[in-house]
Parts: structure tokens; sequence; C-alpha cells
């Protein structure tokens, strides 16, 4: 008589009741469970969390005398990658008769260049020359190159014509090669300079200052430099897009600078127009002829790149208003460093970078060693006066004042900017020394006068005189919002210089650089949680890869005595689910103890501990990656040929994950598949990891530094929101839903398997 089948309920907890007894009888089992994490664990701590969640600093304090350095210092860094010249142009080399079209590279971190080529197009866009073949290289020390190719008779005199050049480069410490191209225009003139010392002979612009000479006079530049006036408005380069006029010595910029009112054919209107781009440190040996670029009539519209170089040596006497470097700006100003400015004027809006700014932008600037003086008031060290409108706030960020003199016997002073309204400033500081009149208001270290409407964060000033407010107009304490304007001492200040970076809503973490401009709390932290990831992939593997091939005859006869497969897969999901849960547990206190001096969010998105979300995310993976295993063991029919699955599961996992490289487009949509992607996007979520990619906005407010390795194909899951935690967690619980309906699916097999 046939037996009864047991019911589901009843044979799933019988089941569940034998796997339990067996496994902790089996204690070669047992003891694997527990070693295999704490192990890995263990050596994962104790590489990775050293630099998880860090507030280090690795940086030269030399630099900038002890004081923060932001990221203006880190400039030449970042822009070692991009594809630019600090000179180009035509001319003849060793007095030959033909001309030769060159281009000297800027400092830059390039391996290689292969696949070089010159295209020159006339004015209606007809290629006239184009040549991959002849073109001469000079390699010098630390990545500055030169190359030049002979053009022959095919340029014709008086016309201007535009060059591209493009070459394959591999960057130094990577095997990867890009494919850049840039443009530029050259004059063709009856007579040729002879550029052979330029193309042959190296030079650091970085370090090396080019100097204007003693006895410069506009009338006679012009009248000596016609030739080279033509080229500078002409011969601009294209520069990620944007076209810029290339400044490459003091002579240049002076000529700019000048007072070209009386000079005939040339207008001082047309060169408010253009981008500049400035290829050199400049010394204008303290030249008396400026005037600023831009006015109220002409307000400058440009961008003007300092490209990490510095202006110094410069005076400014005036009776107008709109004083600076710059006059009136509706434009941006980035990455330029400005030293031994002084300007007196009799006028009123006066900074040494900026007299009157209207909807622009200054990023990643300084002024150091500098006094600016208005008798009619709002005045700053950067910036005296800033009149934007409600539509379009106007934005500061990474920029700072150091031992610079500010005096007026007006209104609106600030160690910074003088008068503002409807402006975003980050990441800035002063150390200006600060003198007003008796009757002076709105006096402050940081700006003389702030509104309702701007935001401020991250704000730091040392105060020469403690009667000065942080802001002028905040009459309440000389703090405002202790947490983002706040006076700190000298001491503290030399000490930590991460304090500009960025802080939280949550907490003031002070985050550290290293000399390479890498943000270190994101590198570290995100290789940290990507280990966890692995412990959870590798512990979850080991778990379940023999659990069904090594008892595959028993199930087999089990299967043909009314066993049902549900019950069974059901029984196994519960015990090693426990299993997964214990073993998170051990992994999640091992690693608190590594970390517990990090300053780690104490809650999470959705839970008042992050320790639970951390918990939820590793358990979810550990039992993902468990149940992937079983699908395996159900394959399979024994133990050697289910361990030779480990390494190569961990393997995918693992360069799927979206954090060794960039997996593109096309392979991002595979990595969905991984769970090692949506177990890092748990991980980082809980955790906050975009919270710490700072962005100092050197080039656009989308502007990010080199963090390293990019997560960039999946970063908009790190956002820290409630919605995008649940979407990982759901995700991770349908994989494993889906592995434990194919694991049952397949022991289906059994009935047929005849070994």
């Amino acid at each position: 008589m046939k037996s009864k089948r047991p019911s589901f309920f009843r044979q799933t907890s019988v089941l569940t009741s034998r796997y339990f007894r067996i496994f902790f009888n089996d204690k070669q089992s047992l003891l694997l469970t527990i070693i295999i994490p704490l192990m890995t664990i263990l050596i994962v701590s104790a590489v990775a969390s050293g630099d998880m969640f860090s507030v280090k600093t690795d940086i030269d304090h030399s630099i900038n005398g002890g004081y923060p350095i932001l990221a203006w210092q880190q400039v030449n860094q970042e822009k070692k990658d991009e594809f630019s010249f600090s000179k180009s142009g035509i001319g003849t080399i060793d007095n030959e008769k033909s001309p030769y079209v060159y281009v000297v590279f800027s400092e830059n971190e390039y391996q290689g260049l292969s696949n070089e080529k010159f295209t020159i197009k006339d004015s209606s866009g007809k290629e006239i020359f184009s040549t991959f073949s002849d073109i001469k290289t000079i390699e010098y020390k630390d990545g500055i190159y030169s190359q030049y190719v002979k053009v022959g008779e095919e340029l014709i005199e008086g016309n201007t014509y535009s060059v591209t050049y493009s070459a394959d480069t591999e960057l130094a410490n990577s095997k990867k090669t890009k494919f850049y191209e840039n443009e530029f225009s050259v004059y063709v003139s009856n007579q040729y300079d002879d550029v052979t010392d330029l193309v042959t002979v190296s030079g650091d612009a970085y370090n090396d200052f080019d100097i204007l000479d003693d006895d410069f006079e506009i009338q006679d530049y012009v009248q000596n430099n016609q030739q080279k006036i033509a080229s500078l408005s002409n011969a601009t380069m294209r520069i990620n897009g944007e076209e810029y006029v290339v400044i490459n010595d003091a002579d240049s910029l002076a000529f700019i600078l000048s007072d070209k009112s009386d000079v005939y054919g040339v207008d001082n209107e047309d060169w408010y127009e253009y981008n500049y781009y400035l290829n050199s440190n400049i010394d204008l040996n303290h030249y008396e002829g400026i005037i600023p670029l831009g006015t109220e009539d002409s307000e400058y519209k440009g961008i003007f790149d300092g490209n990490g170089h510095i202006i110094r040596n410069i005076t400014i006497n005036s009776s107008d208003d709109n004083a600076g470097l710059f006059g009136v700006v509706e434009g941006s100003i980035k990455n330029l460093g400005i030293t031994n400015f002084n300007i007196s004027t009799n006028g009123a809006n006066a900074g040494a970078i900026v007299g009157k700014l209207k909807n622009g932008a200054i990023y990643n600037c300084y002024v150091t060693a500098s006094s600016v003086k208005s008798d009619k008031g709002c005045v700053g060290s950067i910036i005296g006066y800033i009149d934007s409108n409600d539509d379009n706030a106007t934005e500061i960020y990474t920029c700072y004042a150091k031992d610079t003199e500010i005096s007026s016997d007006g209104d609106y002073i600030g160690g910074l900017i003088g008068n503002a309204s409807n402006i975003r400033v980050s990441a800035c500081y002063a150390i200006s020394n600060i003198t007003s009149g008796n009757n002076s208001k709105y006096v402050g270290n940081i700006l003389g006068n702030s509104d309702d409407n701007d935001s401020l964060s991250n704000l730091f000033y040392l105060t020469y005189h403690n009667n000065y407010l942080a802001i002028g107009d905040k009459e309440s304490s000389i703090d405002y919002e202790e947490a983002n304007v706040k006076s700190i001492s000298e001491d503290k200040f030399k000490e930590c210089s991460a304090l500009l970076a960025h802080a939280t809503n949550n907490d003031d973490f002070e985050y550290g650089f290293k000399k390479d401009g890498q943000l270190d709390l994101f590198g570290g932290t995100q290789t940290g949680l990507f280990m966890l990831v692995c412990v959870a992939i590798f512990v979850g593997i080991c778990n379940s890869i023999q659990e069904i091939c090594k008892e595959r005859n028993i199930l087999k006869r089990e299967y043909m005595t009314n066993l049902r497969l549900s019950s069974y897969t059901l029984s196994k999901l519960i015990v090693q689910a426990i299993i997964c849960a214990v073993q998170m547990i051990i992994v999640l206190l091992i690693f608190s103890l590594f970390i517990k001096d990090k300053q780690v969010y104490s809650s999470g998105v959705i839970f008042n501990s992050v320790w639970t979300e951390y918990f939820i995310t590793m358990f979810f993976l550990a039992f993902a990656a468990d149940t992937m295993a079983l699908v395996i063991s159900a394959i399979v029919k024994n133990s050697s040929t289910a361990n030779t699955f480990i390494p190569i599961i961990l393997i995918v996992q693992i360069v799927f994950s979206g954090v060794l490289f960039d997996l593109g487009k096309q392979m991002d949509a595979f990595a969905s598949l991984m769970i090692s992607k949506w177990g890092i996007a748990g991980l980082a979520i809980s955790s906050r990891l975009n919270d710490s990619r700072v962005k100092f906005l050197l080039d656009s407010p989308d502007f990010e530094l080199n963090l390293g390795t990019s997560m960039s194909a999946v970063k908009d899951l790190y956002m820290s929101t409630p919605e995008n935690l649940l979407i990982v967690w759901a995700i991770l619980l349908a994989f494993i839903i889906v592995c434990s309906v194919l694991c049952t699916l397949l022991l289906t097999r059994v009935k047929k398997d005849r070994r």
C-alpha cells in the first residue's frame, strides 16, 4: 500500500530540523563556516579600514605657509591630462625658407603620443594640407613635447588658416589610449619668425615668470608688433569646445589690459569679448598703465582661465569706480593666482580680481600679499561689489585671500567681498587686515554685507580685529551660522587644511586631501566597502557550493519516495539564511572594531542605526551569493567540480561590480545582473558615499576632482535616499527568489540522473 505523502509544511519542518542537526554535528563544516568569514574579514579590515571614513590629511604643509591650500594648488595636476598647448603657430626653423606649423605642449602626464596628424584648412573649410608623416618630435622631461611639420608653399600670404592637430595619447600610470584633437589658427605674414629655440628648448611655464620690459609703452608696442597683435586675436585655440585667445607672455597681457583709446587702429572694446587662456606665469613689473578689463558699458562676458598660473606685481591708481584686474564682469574667472597687487582708487567697488561682478562666477582663485584701497567703499580682497539679479545667483568657490590689506573710509568692507546679494559662496577663507573709517558701516572679516538670499558654507577667517564681525550686517554674533561661517585659530587653521573642503547637513566631517589631488575619504571608503562586498559574496558561495551535489544520491532516493523538491529547497534556504545572518553579524562586529575611531554616520537613511542597514544589505548580498551557489550545486554532480566555480563566480562579480573601472554604457546593462553592483550600491547609500565626492567647481558646477577609480556609471545609485536603498534591497531579494525557484526546477533532473 502506498504511504501517504506528508504535507508541505511538515516535510519542510522535518527537513530543516534534520539539516540543522547535520550542520551542528559536522564539526568540520561548522568550524569552516565560522573560520572562513572570520579570517577573511580580519584580513579585509586590517587592509581596507585604515583609509575608510578618513579625516587624516596627507599634505605638504610648507605649501602656502602651512595655511589651507584649497583646490587651487591641485589645478596643475588636474590640467596634466588635458590636451592643451603652451605655444602654437607658424614659423621657420634653422632659418629654412619654408615655414613649419608647430605645437609645444603644456606640462602633462602623457606617456606617449601616436598617430599624430596636422590638418590645415582655409577660411572656407577647404583642406589645404594634411599629413601623418614627416612630423618631428622633441620630448623633454616631465612629459613636455613639441612637434612640428614643414608645410611648404601651399599657404597664401595675408590669409588666416585653421590648424587641427590630433593624436592618440597614452597617459602615464595607465595603459589606456585616448584620442584628442585641438584647433588653433595661424596668420600667414610676409615674413616668418624663427621659432627654432621655441620648439627645441624646454621651459616650465608653471614655475618661470615671463617679465614685462621696464620700458613697455602701448604706442610703441602696437607700432612694432602689428603681426603679433593680429596673431593674438586670430590665432585662437579650442579647448574643451571653447575658443580661447592664448596669452603666452607678459607683453600680450599688458597689451590686453592697456588703454588703447589713443592708439590708431586698436579698439578697447574688441578685447572685452574673448575667452582667455593663460599659458605662463606673468610678472607685470608694477606696470602702471593697466586699465581693468570690462566696464559698465562693455562688461567682460568671457571666460578667463588662469590655467593654474600667477600674475604678480600689478599697480592700479585710479579715480574711477570698478577697480581691479577686471572691472565689470558677467563671465567666469577661474584657476588664477594674484600676488603683490596694489590698488588705490578714489571711486567705489574695488577688488584685486574683480571690481564689480554681475551674475558671473569666480572659481579656484586667490589673492596674496596685496592691498586694496577705495575711498568710497564696497571693497574686498577678491571682489568689491556683487550685483546679481534674482534669476541667477553669482558663485564663488574655493577662493582665498591671504596677507591682504583692505582699507576704506566708506561702507561695505570685507576680507573677501565688500558688498553682495544673491550669492553662493563655499570653501573660501580670508586672512586680511581691514582698516575702516570712523563712520564706516558693514565691515566684516568675510563679507561686508550679505542678504537673506545668500548661500554661505565653509567660510573661515583669521582676524586681526576681534571687533569686526564675520559678516558686517549680522549683528547678533561674530559667527554667522557657526557651522558655515566661523573664526578659527591660526594653529588650528594650519593644522587641518581639510576644514574648508565640505560639511554635511548631519555631521561636521573634515575631509582630507592627498598631494595628488584625490579625495582620501572617497577612495578609501569606496575600497573598504567594495572589499566588504567581496567578503559577503565569498562567504555566501562557500556556504552552499557543495550543499546539494555532495548528497545527490540521497536526494535521488528521497525524491523517488515522496520528497517534495520545494520542501527540500526551502529547508536548505532556511538553514543557509540563518547561517548567513550569523556570519554577517560576525563580519560587521569585527569590522566595527577596526573603524571604531572613524567618523562613521551613526544613523542610516531609513533606520536610526547605520549598522542595521549595513546588516540588511550584507545579509541580502551573502544570501544572494548563497542561492547562486545552490544553483551551481544543483547543476554539477560532484564536489570537486563545484569548487572550480568559486573563483569563476568571484572574478565575474568583481570585474562587473563597476568599481575597478568604468564599464561603459553597453557593459553597464550587463553589470546590472551582478549582485556585487547592488551590494556596493547599498553600502554606499548608507555610508553617504556621494557626500564625499566634494565638488570644487574648478571648471563648472559639474566639475569633480579626479577620484581615481571611476564609479561614474552607477553613481546615481549612491544618492542617499530611502527610495534608492529600498530599490537595492528589492533587487537583491528578487535575485534570491529567482535563484531559489531556478534551483528547485533544476532539481527535477535528479529523476533522470542515472549515475
